[in-house]
């Protein structure tokens, strides 16, 4: 693959040209600044050469994220499996990267952590649209409705043979 004329001459007249690249200098205005061929520019501009105006500007937009975006993106999960309170929701938590379960212990320090937190509140407290009051004796039918309603959301789909 050939070498970028422009990145060939080194990182500070790469920078310069990126910079007037950058400012949206024409092409032929940056040729007659620097005496480096608009063509050449130009192929500088769209290229992926070692100092290409796509890397200098994507290096820019990440100096100045306040996000580390080198990191693995990590979520915290909390693990209710036998939680019974929110304390205990909270003080449990699963780790996962790319969908697969991680330990605590193999997050780095450039990680960002997304923290899932899950509240429990009364039922009572919301209502149902469907008109049925939230006492215990109904727990089975709102769990049954739920059962329905995601029934018919995502059918079942038969093996094949």
């Amino acid at each position: 693959m050939p070498t970028c004329s422009i990145c060939s001459k080194g990182e500070p007249v790469a920078l310069t040209v990126n910079e007037l690249l950058e400012r949206k200098t024409p092409v032929r205005e940056i040729e007659a600044q620097t005496g480096i061929g608009f063509r050449t520019v130009d192929r500088h501009k769209r290229g992926d050469c070692r100092f290409s105006f796509s890397k200098f500007k994507a290096a820019k937009v990440k100096a100045k994220s306040p996000i580390n975006l080198d990191g693995r993106h990590i979520v915290q999960w909390p693990d209710g499996r036998s939680a019974t309170s929110s304390a205990d929701l909270s003080s449990r938590t699963v780790f996962t990267w790319q969908g697969a379960e991680i330990r605590a212990s193999d997050i780095r320090p450039d990680d960002l952590i997304i923290r899932v937190v899950y509240e429990i509140h009364d039922i009572g407290a919301f209502g149902n649209p469907r008109a049925l009051a939230a006492t215990p004796s109904n727990l089975e039918k709102f769990f049954a409705l739920a059962l329905a309603e995601d029934a018919k959301r995502f059918p079942k789909v038969p093996a094949s043979s």
